[in-house]
């Protein structure tokens, strides 16, 4: 381990968009990189639009002096500007059909329209109500992690084609989440963002108008009904969502949301609730008791209490080692992984591979890398689901789950609910 960490001695090290760190991460993330620059001597570079000021909490991330690469970044924020953030917020929020309604509206001035929103149900819902609408010279795309890597890639590939085709005159709709707002170059007549924290806007407006192709363009930052994008599970988003919303209340009407000043504003607000502040340390269950990796690295105050309690001694010192770095990194996860692959019948190539599976008694290691681009996350609540329906297959003598082609919709991927032939009909 030190070796590996003197490896990193004097080196420069780039953190590309930043502002995704997972808000768990924070409190070892600040405190590993305070190492690698005072005490190995590296430059660490965090890249990102919507710098969030990781020196404003608990421990606090040491930046050199002066702290920015470009010191007049904020005139260079006016300079490169190509869109305008417009809030609507209209009471009790849209509804799908009614956001659905506001799309369309917006097709009388702009051919192509990105809608970007926080869930997959309320894409879900959004793209059907598009689909009932929608007249017929516009093509609807759906975007989701319900598609396989594969299927999502044709989508976005056809998608760049048609809007650098000059001669296309059909209007294009695109519903996704925001796995579109990131690594994906696309550039939008306009977007519609459902309200969510700050560098995500920034992300999504970044979609539109990427190019330059007009003087400016609108991004449309909506408010939803709570029925239609329900956040109680995504804590991250849910709190980003309701900084945004008390910044909107706090600036004045037609304030440059995306200015410097409104991003140092936002992560004021989104970094001051208590709740954040107690999942900045890596909350996690260990032995049905609620921990802090963070803790465990550094003093392991729960450890320390139950010697002194058994012992009678007083607290080791200081000096002698006491974190659980074993413990910690069995309980440590970078991301958060709590869906089952479930590999899906896309394509002919993706068909061709699911048919050879079923027959197959293993998998070799060619297959599983072909595998790949056609394997889907779901979670486990839908694997349930599909398994209730008679949609998964065991495939390869049960190394690999297969799913049945009537439970992948051509425009939104991974159906569960029972396909027109499932075997449970049958």
């Amino acid at each position: 381990m030190y070796a590996a960490w003197w490896g990193l001695a004097d080196s420069i090290l780039l953190f590309d968009e930043i502002q995704s760190l997972p808000l768990c991460h924070t409190y070892l993330f600040n405190t590993a990189v305070n190492f690698l620059a005072s005490v190995l001597g590296c430059t660490v570079v965090l890249c990102t639009a919507t710098q969030p000021e990781l020196d404003r909490v608990k421990y606090p991330l040491h930046y050199a002096e002066p702290m920015d690469i470009v010191p007049d970044f904020a005139l260079r924020f006016n300079q490169f500007r190509r869109t305008n953030i417009v809030p609507v917020c209209p009471d009790g929020g849209f509804t799908a059909s009614a956001l659905a309604d506001f799309v369309l509206n917006k097709q009388n001035e702009n051919r192509s329209i990105l809608v970007i929103l926080n869930t997959r149900a309320a894409v879900d819902k959004v793209f059907s109500s598009l689909k009932e609408s929608s007249p017929p010279d516009t093509t609807l795309y759906c975007l989701t992690t319900h598609l396989c890597v594969q299927h999502r890639q044709d989508v976005i590939d056809t998608i760049k084609g048609r809007l650098a085709d000059k001669t296309d005159t059909g209007r294009i709709i695109c519903v996704s989440t925001q796995l579109i707002e990131a690594g994906v170059d696309l550039s939008f007549d306009c977007v519609v963002r459902s309200m969510a924290g700050l560098p995500s806007v920034a992300q999504a407006a970044g979609r539109c108008n990427r190019h330059g192709e007009a003087a400016c363009r609108p991004v449309y930052l909506v408010e939803t009904e709570l029925k239609l994008e329900n956040l109680d599970n995504l804590p991250d988003l849910r709190e980003g969502r309701l900084a945004t919303q008390r910044l909107l209340r706090k600036l004045p009407l037609n304030a440059d949301l995306l200015a410097p000043d409104s991003i140092r504003a936002y992560y004021r607000l989104y970094f001051q609730e208590h709740a954040q502040t107690d999942r900045m340390g890596d909350p996690a269950v260990i032995d049905g008791v609620e921990r802090d990796l963070f803790d465990l690295l550094i003093v392991n105050r729960h450890a320390v209490l139950a010697y002194t309690e058994r012992t009678k001694n007083a607290a080791p010192s200081l000096l002698l080692p006491r974190q659980a770095f074993g413990t910690a990194e069995k309980n440590f996860h970078a991301l958060e992984d709590i869906t089952t692959p479930v590999l899906v019948p896309y394509g002919e190539s993706g068909k061709k591979l699911v048919g050879s599976l079923l027959t197959a008694k293993y998998i070799t290691a060619e297959q599983l890398r072909q595998a790949q681009p056609y394997a889907v996350g779901v979670t486990k609540q839908e694997y349930r689901r599909l398994e209730q329906y008679g949609a998964l297959l065991p495939a390869a003598g049960g190394t690999v789950t297969v799913l049945q082609e009537t439970n992948y919709d051509a425009d939104k991927g991974v159906q569960t609910t029972p396909g027109p032939l499932s075997f449970l009909e049958i």
